[in-house]
């Protein structure tokens, strides 16, 4: 249903399995499971919008699902299944501005399967009980309309709870806080292993061979 100030909207997306999942390095082997551009698998999506709007504030929530319809890909893995769920309200403080709070909760399964060919087991990316766990973040927006229509948008997000599966790079928090403690750019913008939130750790506790291996 839809009208000015309330509107409702189901959602029914059928992925098809179009980006390639066999993208490979230099060397032949496979790709961190997490590069491939796509799931290659057949996806049903499902959603459900619900928003309302006023002369000043504005809401909304949405709640979507992505279900993988098969067991496995052409090079032998599936992607996790993954809920997600937002809540946002909004308020316009000028004729062209406004301003807008979302918080958003995602859960999403690990990697099943195995890649059938050669590939990497030498970095957390590349093991399939590294990927997806749950995760709570909040935005801030703001939303301009310049000249006649054009409309410019930014969002900053903060991650509030991050129970990832194995191990997995934080976000950039974790680079901020490894920046602050005057680590070198080498450190905090690599990719792990070991990463940068076992680099501040270690910062942290001093010198100490034990704990870096």
């Amino acid at each position: 249903s839809r009208n000015p100030a309330f509107s409702a909207h189901v959602g029914l997306i059928v992925s098809a399995p179009t980006g390639s999942v066999s993208e490979k390095n230099e060397d032949g082997t496979f790709v961190h499971y997490g590069m491939q551009p796509g799931s290659g698998t057949w996806d049903l999506e499902p959603s459900l919008t619900v928003q309302g709007k006023g002369e000043v504030f504005g809401w909304g929530v949405q709640a979507s699902y992505v279900d993988r319809l098969e067991t496995a890909n052409d090079s032998g893995y599936r992607l996790g299944n993954r809920f997600g769920a937002t809540g946002w309200v909004s308020a316009r403080v000028h004729e062209r501005v406004s301003l807008s709070a979302r918080l958003a909760y995602s859960d999403e399964g690990d990697i099943e399967g195995h890649y059938n060919a050669g590939h990497n087991h030498a970095s957390p990316p590349d093991r399939q009980a590294n990927y997806g766990g749950q995760r709570i973040e909040a935005g801030l927006g703001a939303n301009v309309t310049v000249g006649q229509g054009l409309r410019i948008a930014a969002e900053a997000t903060l991650p509030l709870h991050q129970d990832v599966n194995g191990f997995q790079l934080r976000k950039d928090a974790v680079r901020k806080v490894g920046k602050a403690l005057g680590l070198p750019d080498s450190t905090h913008q690599r990719i792990p292993f070991p990463g940068p939130a076992l680099a501040a750790r270690v910062h942290c506790l001093g010198f100490r061979p034990d704990v870096q291996r």
